[in-house]
């Protein structure tokens, strides 16, 4: 990672998520911030999501499935469908897909699957 974060350097915006989501993580492990259940369904396996990077403790829990379908409306325009960026479609299954072909190989090491 050192040698590729050396040669991409981290743009403006994704310093200010990094730090973000560090600052919140720092929260997290001193135990200054509690995990919750996924405020959509009450699942107890959850992820931080941050509406606005500049509030890193301003935090929704959600489970994998509704962080994902959160991202996937964001990048698909949302309700009012004025995204500038590339439509994305993505389901869970199809993850739940790459992370079982990425856990059999044991060449190819995949974060958080």
């Amino acid at each position: 990672m050192r040698i590729f974060r050396k040669n991409n350097k981290m743009t403006p915006d994704q310093k200010k998520k990094d730090s973000c989501r560090s600052y919140a993580n720092v929260y997290l492990s001193r135990g200054k911030l509690v995990k919750e259940h996924c405020q959509v369904c009450g699942e107890k396996k959850v992820e931080m999501h941050h509406e606005d990077y500049n509030k890193p403790l301003e935090i929704k829990w959600l489970c994998r499935e509704h962080h994902l379908k959160i991202h996937v409306e964001h990048y698909n325009g949302g309700k009012n469908g004025k995204s500038k960026k590339k439509k994305i479609f993505i389901t869970v299954p199809f993850f739940k897909y790459l992370g079982s072909i990425f856990k059999n190989n044991n060449s190819i090491k995949l974060c958080g699957v």
